[in-house]
């Protein structure tokens, strides 16, 4: 399984990245998830609702833009994050999601029992 590798720059905007003049390709199968897992977060849902495949895809965060910081928000962004991952067929459970100064961390459990995490930052 391939595909794209988005990042962050030092500006915490989502990108595109590039390699030898070419795009980056991920091909290991964990990174695949990581990077699915920050599209699909990324994603209004139902962005792609007019495809059948990708009618659900995606995550309610945006609805939460303006919103102050406080725990009532970041309680909707941990319900509004596991129900977006939760739909992937890799992901088993949503374990934990860490909220620090700059960043949201995201703990998941994948189907075959492994663990994987991301961090997010510029969600916020």
């Amino acid at each position: 399984m391939n595909d794209i590798n988005i990042d962050t720059d030092e500006n915490a905007t989502w990108d595109i990245q590039f390699k030898d003049g070419d795009l980056d390709i991920l091909r290991i199968e964990d990174e695949v998830l990581e990077n699915g897992m920050i599209l699909t977060i990324l994603t209004r849902r139902s962005e792609l609702k007019p495809n059948p495949t990708y009618n659900l895809y995606g995550s309610r965060l945006y609805e939460l833009i303006k919103d102050n910081d406080t725990s009532l928000t970041r309680g909707r962004i941990r319900a509004y994050i596991k129900e977006s991952l939760e739909k992937m067929n890799r992901v088993k459970s949503v374990d934990n999601i860490v909220f620090t100064d700059d960043l949201i961390e995201i703990y998941v459990t994948k189907n075959d029992g492994d663990n994987v995490n991301i961090g997010l930052r510029g969600v916020r």
